[in-house]
């Protein structure tokens, strides 16, 4: 099943064009990777992929609900002061189709958000979108100021979602490839 295409899109601000001529989809069990150098419009293209700004030519076609479309912008350690464990982070959002699921470890539930590793926080942010009920996750530069042993991490969590079906695809934005091993199909889209 297609969930994104984007077909001809050019983007920007106010007229001023970033990048044009963009045309790619997302197919369901697949990964898009969008790489590219500081200034090239990555932000701007989740952007506008996300209905935030408006596309300066172009289209774009979701083909599921908006509401199944979930969005981790970059992480800021000041923004994720949140006084609650990852296992009451993660009660928050209780969903019966998940309930049989372990996205995060149990020996991790008690650690409290603030005191978790990045990788821990991002792993549980992730699985927060899924227990949402999001079909199609984008992350914007997911694996920032993230040591390697937590990089593995959440890429495990993303290629267990992807092999368990949970997740049907994903956008992310990151200058770090993707270690990926055969779960999901990777596309690959450079932003220059």
């Amino acid at each position: 099943m297609n969930l994104l295409s984007v077909n001809d899109l050019s983007i920007g601000y106010k007229r001023k064009k970033i990048q044009s001529s963009l045309s790619f989809d997302l197919n369901e069990g697949e990964l898009l990777w969008i790489k590219g150098d500081n200034g090239s419009g990555k932000s701007t293209l989740v952007k506008t992929l996300l209905g935030q700004i408006k596309p300066i030519s172009g289209r774009f076609k979701w083909n599921l609900p908006h509401k199944e479309i979930g969005f981790l912008p970059q992480t800021l350690e000041q923004q994720l002061s949140i006084p609650l464990t990852i296992g009451e982070v993660l009660s928050s959002y209780e969903n019966e189709t998940f309930s049989d699921i372990q996205l995060i470890d149990e020996s991790k539930m008690n650690i409290p958000f603030n005191k978790a590793s990045g990788g821990e926080k991002q792993r549980t942010l992730i699985s927060l979108e899924v227990l949402k009920g999001k079909r199609v996750l984008v992350l914007d530069e997911p694996l920032n100021h993230l040591d390697q042993t937590s990089r593995r991490a959440v890429w495990e969590l993303v290629m267990k979602l992807m092999k368990d079906k949970l997740v049907s695809g994903f956008v992310i934005i990151s200058h770090i490839k993707p270690e990926t091993d055969h779960v999901f199909n990777l596309k690959e889209v450079t932003l220059s």
